[in-house]
């Protein structure tokens, strides 16, 4: 037995100070008190000639004594050490979207908090808990904690917020934790199924009805909307009801008949819809247990592109010639004498070939091609030297890093071979993506300038190299234009766990994002673009400031097809630990002085009651 206040024994103290005033009490009149009243009263049923009398002036004492040894005991809080009974828990919780599909009156979700409570309410005291919950990434609630109602409340104030999650995520953190003592109880609460070695799979897995929507093509021309789309059925069969509605009017709906764990076909042709709609609704309007994917819609998005373009250069005859074959640009040429911003603006486009003016135009995206001199305080980068080669060619490297920008510039790229006979040597502050390098120099950049627009400089005259001849130039001039020409938004429909892509514009100052639960976020205005995790299912929001203007765009998130339980589309996976499981166990406690004060308290109120239902004839 150990002690967890062993300084509460002070109150012992007491016990000589009750014996000093017991032993001078006779100079005082001796009076009943409640503490002693039962005791008193009891006389009336005790004989005349009885032993016990004799110590019946010390009983009093004899219990005031047993009291003050009682409570001090009560304060040291006595625990009694069990050996081997405590254990160390990791919990592992399944945060995904399935776990939200009913069982009954409660999500899978509920039934795994339950489970877990479960075991934590019945270990020792003494235990420790640990646990992690895979959301889009896996993350630490809390560690090693002992205290059984903290542990409980912390797991039950959690919530699904990403929806497309794994627990394979959480086996390195796991792993960590395990490493560390071999003797910890690992269990994975989970819909999954999934195959397990030195960990406790809590199956909450049911039997569960489940219709969603996936692969949802559309298109809108003259006014005439086709859509095509698939029903995916999770232990499911039969006739299901799907509607179109388009802001708010239902115009049309179909029967589709559902095969058990398949996908089946569905399709609205020839659709008379407004030329100004605002969105395209389906809904599914059979009753399943998981509601959130019954839902898909597609938002308008409706944006004003400005395609003028200035060509400022001496030489301008090859690269209008290249731009204007795309169709798509109203291009105005002139010489570089000719140009001033004061009388050339309001162009969405500036391309300036072989001169570098004293001030960039802060209304549109810029083309910066061969500067060699000249201010270039706002730029973003400087010259540091002019490299010629004469008509040696040197090969130029394509960038290989991946990320979504880079990416969308080297779309349909071939991967032809290029060489430069010269080009400029710039040093970069600002923040560039790289396209193209030369001996290990950027000779094709991508990013800002000191205003905010959007930048795009060739370090090289593109007559001094092969680029004119290959088809991949003009795929990747094609890339710049649609870089250099953004709509705010490219889509409106995504899938949660997809990112969202927001093309920063000139004269963005914010871009707020608010998602379906409510929850804001401002995204980065430095960049070219700027990127958001769509973690939630729903609508979101997005507000972007441009000059002080607010604008509203919506896009929606579907429900992940992987979470939505298509039996084709899943896997087992694997969940183990490494190394052997041993059994080390700490020491448990015991511990229930509460049921101590709980009688303590009994004694004193049973013993006032009957004192004063004594001294005051209470009836």
């Amino acid at each position: 037995m150990s002690f967890s206040y062993p300084l509460g024994f002070l109150i012992l103290i007491f016990i000589p100070v009750l014996i000093i005033l017991y032993i001078l009490k006779n100079k005082f009149t001796e009076q009943t008190v409640s503490s002693t009243y039962i005791w008193k009263l009891s006389e009336k049923f005790l004989k005349r000639r009885r032993p016990i009398s004799r110590i019946y002036g010390i009983l009093s004492l004899i219990l005031q004594c047993l009291l003050v040894a009682v409570i001090a005991l009560a304060v040291a809080h006595p625990q009694i050490n069990l050996p081997n009974q405590a254990r160390d828990y990791c919990f592992i919780i399944d945060s995904s979207g399935s776990m939200l599909m009913k069982n009954g009156e409660k999500t899978r979700y509920d039934l795994a908090k339950e489970e877990i409570n479960s075991i934590i309410n019945s270990s020792q005291l003494g235990s420790t808990y640990t646990l992690i919950s895979c959301e889009d990434t896996a993350t630490v609630i809390y560690e090693n904690i002992t205290n059984k109602e903290s542990a409980s409340a912390q797991l039950n104030s959690l919530t699904i917020t990403s929806l497309d999650s794994k627990c394979v995520d959480a086996i390195p953190l796991a792993q960590n934790y395990y490493d560390e003592n071999r003797s910890l109880q690992v269990y994975v609460a989970s819909d999954k199924g999934y195959q397990t070695s030195n960990i406790n799979l809590i199956d909450v897995s049911s039997d569960s009805q489940n219709f969603s929507f996936s692969d949802v093509v559309y298109n809108v021309s003259l006014r005439r909307l086709t859509l095509n789309g698939n029903i995916s059925s999770y232990n499911a069969s039969g006739t299901v009801e799907v509607s179109l509605i388009v802001d708010d009017e239902q115009l049309a709906t179909t029967s589709v008949n559902t095969i058990l764990n398949e996908k089946a076909n569905f399709s609205f042709n020839d659709i008379n819809i407004s030329e100004d709609y605002q969105n395209i609704t389906l809904v599914i309007n059979n009753t399943d247990d998981l509601e959130a994917d019954n839902t898909y819609i597609v938002y308008n998005l409706v944006q004003e592109r400005v395609n003028k373009t200035l060509i400022v250069s001496y030489n301008p005859l090859y690269l209008e010639s290249l731009l204007s074959a795309f169709g798509t640009l109203d291009i105005t040429v002139i010489e570089p004498t000719d140009y001033s911003p004061q009388d050339y603006f309001g162009y969405g486009l500036y391309i300036f070939d072989g001169y570098n003016p004293n001030e960039l135009p802060v209304d549109g995206s810029v083309w910066l091609i061969n500067i060699d001199d000249g201010v270039m305080s706002d730029y973003g980068f400087s010259l540091q030297d002019s490299l010629d080669y004469g008509n040696v060619g040197v090969l130029v490297d394509v960038n290989e890093r991946s990320n979504t920008l880079l990416n969308s510039l080297k779309a349909n790229l071939t991967g032809d071979t290029f060489y430069v006979t010269s080009y400029q040597k710039y040093s970069l502050y600002n923040n560039f993506t790289t396209v193209l390098s030369c001996e290990g120099n950027p000779i094709l950049f991508v990013g800002n300038t000191n205003s905010g627009n959007r930048e795009v400089v060739f370090a090289f005259d593109i007559h001094n190299s092969n680029l004119p001849l290959s088809m991949d130039f003009i795929i990747l001039v094609n890339n710049l234009v649609n870089y250099s020409f953004p709509t705010i938004l490219e889509n409106t429909s995504y899938e949660a766990g997809d990112s969202l892509v927001v093309n920063v514009l000139a004269g963005c100052s914010s871009i707020e994002v608010i998602t379906p639960s409510g929850l804001n976020t401002y995204l980065d205005t430095s960049g070219a673009i700027s990127e958001y995790l769509l973690s939630e299912a729903g609508t979101y929001n997005i507000n972007v400031t441009i000059d002080g203007a607010v604008t509203n765009f919506k896009v929606f998130a579907s429900y992940p097809a992987s979470e939505s339980q298509v039996v084709e589309d899943l896997e087992v996976e694997s969940l183990s630990l490494t190394g052997e499981q041993e059994a080390h166990y700490g020491d448990g406690i015991y511990q229930s002085l509460v049921y101590l004060f709980i009688a303590l308290g009994i004694i004193f109120i049973a013993d006032w009651m009957v004192y004063c239902y004594e001294q005051y004839k209470l009836r």
